[in-house]
């Protein structure tokens, strides 16, 4: 399910994801059932809690992305531009223009970027091995 959701996520319309998040809440058939089992306090599950672990978190991640999508908005759900990364996050920043899913991810690019600068200052003027011809 993890990785429809994510691909779903990329839709760019507003109404396309809602109707994607809303199709993943009808196939886990997510339904929130207030509960207070082994001395819990309320709260919430998303699927029967005698369902298997698959069905309970595939009820339970629809539900979340649905949260988001109602309270955040769908503007505010990204995806890691991290070459290799496939990290979703809520961009919760004040301008909601996050692009990488942490610092780890943007320093990687960062450097990334840096040394391939580096690397190109450095070449000798006739090539990478310095015959002067290509």
């Amino acid at each position: 399910m993890v990785p429809e959701a994510v691909g779903g996520l990329r839709r760019t319309t507003t109404a396309d994801r809602i109707g994607h998040v809303n199709e993943l809440l009808a196939q886990a058939a997510a339904r929130p059932v207030i509960s207070t089992h082994d001395g819990q306090p309320p709260h919430l599950h998303y699927a029967d809690e005698n369902a298997d672990v698959v069905t309970r978190v595939q009820a339970t991640t629809a539900a979340g992305l649905a949260m988001v999508l109602a309270g955040a908005g769908p503007d505010r759900l990204g995806r890691c531009a991290a070459p290799g990364c496939r990290t979703v996050f809520v961009d919760v920043s004040r301008g909601g223009r996050r692009t990488y899913c942490s610092p780890a991810c943007a320093t990687r690019v960062d450097v990334a970027a840096h040394r391939t600068r580096s690397r190109s200052r450095t070449l000798p003027a006739g090539g990478p091995e310095g015959t002067g011809s290509p």
